[in-house]
C-alpha cells in the first residue's frame, strides 16, 4: 500500500512536470492552479488545492522535504523553491530586482506577502465582519507575481481568480489588487509587498511572447 501511495504521487509529480507551458493562451486559460503554479508556468489542475506550494513538488517526487504552508520566511521559502527547480527540471537563478532589466527576454517569479486592507474597504457590512473574523484572516500569507519574456508583470490573486497584470503602486516594491468574496459579493483590496532580494529568472524555457 505504502509502495503505492508513493507510485501516484511520483506520478502527479511528473505530470506537474509535463505541464510546462510556453504558450501564454495556455496558461491563461488554466483552472485550479494558484499563483505559485502560475508563476512557473504549470498548468496541472491542483482540484484539492494540495500540492501548488513551494516545496511539495520535491515532497511529492522523494517522499521527504518540508514545505511552505504558512511560513513567511523568504530563505525557507527559497529553499523549498530550489529544491522544486530539481524536479522540475526548471533550473532557476535567484536575483535581486535591481538586476532585471525592462528590455531583457527572460521570465523571471518573485516572491512576496499580502494583507487585507480593511482602510480600502467602503462596505461597511464587511467592515463589521472583519473585526469578527478569526485573526488568522487578516494575518499576511506568501503569494508570486511573474513577469513574461515582453515585460509584463502578471500574478493570479486566487485559485477561483484568472491571471491579472499588475498595476504597481511602487514599482518592484509594492502593489494592490482586489480579490472577489463571494459572501458578500464584493472586491476585496490587498495590499502586496514584494521581497526585493527574492526574486528568481527561469533558464531553462523559451521565452513567452
Amino acid at each position: 500500500m505504502k509502495e503505492r501511495k508513493a507510485l501516484n504521487k511520483r506520478y502527479l509529480s511528473h505530470l506537474i512536470t509535463q505541464s510546462k507551458t510556453h504558450d501564454l493562451d495556455k496558461l491563461l486559460r488554466s483552472k485550479n492552479i494558484n499563483c505559485y503554479a502560475a508563476a512557473r508556468l504549470l498548468t496541472y489542475p491542483d482540484r484539492n488545492k494540495s500540492y501548488y506550494a513551494p516545496g511539495r513538488i520535491y515532497n511529492l517526487e522523494h517522499g521527504n522535504g518540508n514545505f511552505v504552508r504558512d511560513n513567511l520566511d523568504p530563505n525557507f521559502i527559497d529553499e523549498c523553491i530550489m529544491r522544486d527547480s530539481k524536479t522540475l527540471y526548471q533550473p532557476c537563478t535567484r536575483v535581486n530586482f535591481d538586476k532585471i532589466r525592462k528590455d531583457d527576454i527572460h521570465h523571471y517569479f518573485g516572491i512576496c506577502k499580502f494583507h487585507i486592507c480593511p482602510s480600502r474597504i467602503s462596505d461597511p457590512l464587511m467592515h463589521r465582519y472583519l473585526k469578527d473574523v478569526d485573526d488568522s484572516i487578516m494575518e499576511e500569507q506568501w503569494h508570486f507575481i511573474f513577469r513574461l519574456s515582453n515585460g509584463t508583470w502578471l500574478h493570479k490573486p486566487s485559485f477561483e481568480e484568472p491571471i491579472e497584470s499588475i498595476q504597481w503602486d511602487i514599482y518592484g516594491k509594492t502593489f494592490t489588487s482586489y480579490s472577489y468574496n463571494h459572501i458578500f459579493g464584493i472586491l476585496v483590496p490587498k495590499e502586496y509587498r514584494c521581497f526585493q532580494e527574492f526574486f528568481y529568472r527561469i533558464d531553462e524555457i523559451s521565452p513567452v511572447l
